[in-house]
C-alpha cells in the first residue's frame, strides 16, 4: 500500500468520524477484506488475485501488467522449482534509456545447482565468472561505442543445459 492510499483513508476515516461514528466500522471493515473495492475496479470480471493486473499495467506483482497477463518470475516468492531450470534475473542501476557514465547490473540466479559457474559476457568478452547466486556487475559506458551493447549472462542447469539471458542497453 503506498502513502496515498494512506491519506486517503486517513482522511476519509477522519471526516467519518466527525460526521458520525457508525460509518468508521464498515469503512475498515471493508479495507480489511481479502477483496478490496479498488482491486475490483481494476480487476477483470471473473478473475481474483494473482489474475488481477492491478490497474496501471506495470506488472506490480498482482500478476500481469504489460506481458500478456502472466506474472513476471523474477519477482515475488520463489516456489521449489523441480524442473531445474535456472532462472536469471537481471535489473539495471539506475534504468534509463541510455547510458553514457557508470552503472550496474544486479543479477540473481535461481534454481541452479550448488556447483554453479555463471559467467557475463559483455559485446562476447567475458567479464566476470562467479559461483554466487546474487552478485553485481560493474559497467562503465565512457570508453563504449555509440549504439547498442549486449550482455549475456550463463548458467549451466542440473541437467547440463547452459541457460542464457540476453540484455541489451544503448550507449548515448
Amino acid at each position: 500500500m503506498n502513502v496515498r492510499s494512506h491519506v486517503v483513508s486517513g482522511a476519509l476515516v477522519g471526516g467519518l468520524v466527525l460526521g458520525g461514528g457508525g460509518a468508521v466500522i464498515a469503512v475498515s471493515a471493508s479495507s480489511s477484506s481479502s477483496h478490496s473495492a479498488a482491486q475490483s475496479e481494476y480487476c477483470r470480471p471473473g478473475t481474483t488475485g494473482a489474475d488481477c493486473t492491478g490497474g496501471n499495467g506495470n506488472g506490480n506483482g498482482n500478476g500481469g501488467g504489460g506481458n500478456g497477463g502472466h506474472a513476471n518470475p523474477c519477482r515475488g516468492p520463489h516456489p521449489r522449482n523441480t524442473s531445474a531450470t535456472p532462472l536469471i534475473c537481471v535489473r539495471k542501476i539506475p534504468k534509463l534509456a541510455c547510458y553514457d557514465g557508470k552503472f550496474k547490473l544486479r543479477v540473481r540466479v535461481f534454481y541452479a545447482p550448488k556447483a554453479r559457474k555463471v559467467r557475463v559476457y559483455l559485446d562476447g568478452q567475458r567479464i566476470k565468472k562467479t559461483k554466487h547466486k546474487r552478485f553485481k556487475v560493474r559497467l562503465d559506458a565512457t570508453n563504449m561505442k555509440p549504439g547498442i551493447h549486449r550482455v549475456r549472462i550463463t548458467v549451466r542447469g542440473a541437467d547440463g543445459k547452459l541457460y542464457k539471458k540476453r540484455i541489451r542497453f544503448r550507449r548515448c
